[in-house]
């Protein structure tokens, strides 16, 4: 008989990794649109789109490295009974990771050669992940998030963080940081910022909001008329 491992007596809330869900979901969203509305003869945007295209994928993929070390044990061992939705969630991570390869390859091929073609394929390719990922993070939020605000201590869910924070490129972390706050009611953004370190703040007054507009005006097709 299958016991479940004792779980702590403090439990953790997890709305920032639903925010962060939510800042992939725009992301990938917006990217085949983004990939069909660049000019190919505009070399410069198209290595501008098809670098933040890699930005978006690189984030990702360090986004679940972190879940898949750091979370599904936990839950499998504190909560056995979600063993089958943990096996779910590492199989989407495995089918996201393997079609995020083979956008890689499509990217630097529209970035040497852009055209309707190797557009096509790549703004394609890219809504093939969001459709994936949607199925996935709509899964995670019902299944798995719930049971990380029972199983985990606030201790062991900042050290999730922490580790998810330092995996991120500074352009990275910039980009979620600015669809964080895009994303947020208005009470909720005033709030979040109050709460962000005093570095933090300092460098996204400095030159993070800048980057960010930069980057997604990358993304959003009405930028690039």
């Amino acid at each position: 008989m299958t016991t479940e491992t004792p779980i702590p007596a403090r439990s953790c809330e997890a709305k920032d990794l639903v925010l962060a869900h939510q800042a992939f979901r725009r992301l990938y969203a917006l990217a085949p649109d983004a990939v069909r509305a660049t000019d190919p003869t505009d070399r410069r945007r198209v290595a501008a789109v098809a670098a933040t295209l890699l930005r978006i994928n690189d984030a990702l993929h360090h986004h679940h490295t972190i879940e898949d070390t750091m979370v599904w044990d936990t839950l499998s061992e504190r909560r056995p009974a979600c063993g089958l939705h943990v096996e779910l969630m590492k199989r989407q991570h495995g089918q996201v990771a393997g079609l995020m390869a083979e956008s890689t390859a499509l990217v630097g091929a529209w970035r040497r050669a852009p055209g309707p073609i190797t557009g096509q394929s790549l703004a394609a390719k890219f809504a093939e992940i969001d459709d994936l990922l949607t199925i996935h993070l709509d899964r995670e939020e019902q299944a798995i998030v719930p049971v990380i605000e029972q199983v985990m201590t606030t201790g062991e869910w900042e050290a999730v963080g922490s580790a998810a924070g330092s995996a991120y490129s500074p352009s990275q972390g910039v980009l979620l940081l600015g669809l964080v706050l895009e994303i947020m009611p208005d009470h909720e953004r005033a709030e979040f910022e109050a709460e962000l370190p005093g570095p933090l703040k300092f460098v996204w007054a400095l030159v993070g909001r800048r980057l960010y507009r930069r980057m997604m005006d990358r993304l959003r097709p009405a930028a690039a008329a």
